[in-house]
């Protein structure tokens, strides 16, 4: 098989995959309140890429929650060569104390048209929201293909048209090497503006470090559509397929499907008439959420205090839904969902944009 070949199958199967895991993220029924889908496309001077990520809803144990994430990728640099590659990996996370804890395992699928490869991913991460900050460090390993440098052999058996005994450079096959890679993410929300910035280091037997770094400043139009501009440093190519020679700038649009919204955009799906929320401090960090909602069958409440996952709140009087939670002194993004419809502010609360560009619930904990 050819490497355009291969290529084309490697990006259709990308194309595919990345499909059924956006039906799968789509599909979420408020149980988890986490499925997310996202598909960015970017330009720069010598490269064009389109990447697009989602993950599925989450399966709950106890506080454990285990979900599919995936993210594909197409690029096509100055020169016309395409690269293609997929991840997809099984993740367990873990909410902590304003943030959550993560492991990963999975697969990653590359194609270009010198080859086609599989490898397998290994991944563990923390996030930390601090206000209207969120801070997130993830370690990842994962096999890779790397280029080797001719080397200077002198052989009887010399090339064509040259003497014997006589040096020359001989080119070598790419070798495959574990490649481990740190990266620190930190990623600001205001209003209809998201700004976040990353760097890290990529280490491997007998290679160079390489120095990563990026920014992106993402400015929300209307919702679930964002304009970006951002900055990426150089690499190689066989790192990451968006890599050029040069550092640059890139711009691009951001599309997120339910989310990304903006105040000027739709109104959200108004509240369950009559509802209305309270939260009363009871002392030890322990707060006392409370929700009236008439009609629900069923509440449930997220937040940066819960790691965004899930939190059932249990009937508390006609009409009233409760749970008592921990809450940090300081700011806090939270949502609501009744009967598994869509992730919004609590009633009653003032409202910003959240991370993901979604509209949060804001309170403050004593």
């Amino acid at each position: 098989m050819s490497g355009r070949v291969a290529w084309r199958r490697g990006a259709w199967r990308a194309l595919i995959a990345i499909a059924a895991y956006a039906r799968m993220a789509r599909a979420g029924d408020g149980l988890d309140g986490a499925p997310s889908l996202g598909v960015t496309l970017a330009s720069r001077p010598g490269a064009v890429s389109a990447n697009a990520a989602g993950r599925t809803p989450a399966v709950c144990f106890g506080p454990l929650a285990v979900r599919l994430v995936s993210n594909g990728l197409g690029t096509s640099d100055q020169g016309g060569r395409p690269g293609a590659r997929l991840r997809v990996e099984g993740r367990a996370e873990l909410p902590v104390r304003s943030g959550a804890a993560w492991l990963g395992a999975g697969l990653e699928r590359r194609s270009s048209a010198e080859r086609a490869s599989s490898s397998r991913l290994l991944e563990a991460g923390g996030l930390a929201h601090l206000g209207s900050v969120e801070v997130a460090t993830r370690v990842a390993q994962v096999s890779l293909f790397v280029p080797q440098d001719p080397a200077l052999v002198t052989s009887l058996a010399s090339p064509p048209d040259t003497l014997p005994a006589v040096p020359h450079w001989e080119a070598r096959e790419a070798r495959q090497a574990a490649i481990t890679s740190f990266e620190s993410v930190v990623g600001w929300t205001h209003a209809r503006w998201q700004i976040e910035a990353s760097a890290g280091l990529a280490l491997g037997p007998g290679i160079t470090p390489v120095r990563l770094a990026r920014m992106q400043t993402t400015r929300w139009l209307a919702p679930g559509l964002g304009l970006t501009l951002g900055f990426r440093s150089a690499g190689p190519r066989w790192l990451d397929e968006r890599f050029v020679e040069r550092p640059g700038a890139e711009l691009g649009l951001r599309l997120e499907p339910g989310g990304g919204s903006s105040r000027s955009g739709p109104a959200r799906k108004p509240s369950p008439a009559g509802a209305r929320s309270s939260m009363v401090r009871i002392g030890d960090g322990r707060y006392a959420v409370r929700v009236r909602a008439p009609e629900a069958g069923r509440v449930a409440l997220r937040g940066d205090f819960t790691g965004w996952e899930p939190v059932k709140l249990r009937p508390a009087g006609p009409g009233w839904w409760e749970v008592v939670i921990e809450m940090a002194p300081g700011l806090h993004q939270l949502q609501l969902s009744v009967d598994g419809g869509t992730w919004q502010p609590p009633p009653g609360v003032p409202t910003t944009l959240g991370t993901y560009g979604d509209e949060v619930g804001i309170v403050v904990a004593r």
